[in-house]
């Protein structure tokens, strides 16, 4: 009698993610980031405003413990911010993302410890 391999690999799956299910992650929305010198950070004052490097209606981005995973509105429920979900990135995206920030992560350390 043949095994059906995948099968056998999404009931595993299945079995397994439900250890992940009750793990609390770390939400943050972006609504945009600006880069300023320590100098001006230290002129703000109330109704100072800081410009960000996100255009008016561009979607805010979704982290999951830092990690980027969806983007998003901007939306107001019962007078508290909230987001709503327009785009999700696919695990594989996720994944090409995380290797590229970890290969620069490599080469910065390498050029760090040549300077050192």
């Amino acid at each position: 009698m043949a095994v059906n391999n995948n099968s056998f690999a999404q009931d595993e799956f299945d079995k397994n993610i439900y250890l992940l299910l009750d793990i609390t992650l770390s939400l943050s929305i972006v609504l945009g980031k600006a880069q300023m010198k320590v100098e001006d950070i230290l002129k703000l004052d109330k109704d100072s405003v800081v410009t960000l490097d996100k255009l008016q209606g561009e979607p805010a981005e979704i982290y999951a413990n830092s990690k980027l995973v969806a983007k998003g509105e901007v939306v107001v429920v019962n007078e508290k911010f909230g987001i709503r979900v327009t785009e999700v990135l696919n695990p594989l995206l996720r994944k090409r993302m995380l290797d590229q920030e970890q290969m620069e992560q490599g080469e910065a350390s390498e050029i760090q410890s040549e300077q050192g």
